[in-house]
């Protein structure tokens, strides 16, 4: 059950995919960040939802900006706090990635 992100739902399987050059990528976009910004970069867990087929593609090169369309919220790759969130976006597949996120600097604010 995702009872910490309050979802709903059982998770049949999980496997853990360790790309090297996504891995390097992200350890220098932190150890740059650091060096830039002079502190570590926020980091949490995200969902991301996508269709079945997009799946492998994902984990072997990592998100294509080539592939976006119809982007509400502006340029980027979407990712959820919360599961149910992202579920929809898997148009009917059984399949989540789930994501170890490293934050940057961020660029607007919502008003209040």
């Amino acid at each position: 059950m995702w009872k910490d992100r309050e979802g709903c739902g059982n998770v049949l399987a999980a496997w853990s995919v360790d790309n090297p050059l996504l891995s390097w990528r992200q350890k220098k976009f932190r150890d740059d960040f650091k060096t830039s910004v002079g502190q570590d970069a926020d980091e949490l867990r995200g969902f991301h939802g996508t269709h079945p087929t997009n799946v492998l593609s994902i984990v072997q090169n990592g998100f294509d900006s080539s592939r976006r369309c119809g982007q509400a919220f502006g340029a980027g790759e979407y990712f959820a706090k919360c599961p149910e969130v992202s579920r929809g976006y898997c148009r009917g597949g059984n399949y989540m990635i789930v994501c170890q996120l490293s934050l940057g600097v961020q660029a607007s604010a919502e008003e209040l």
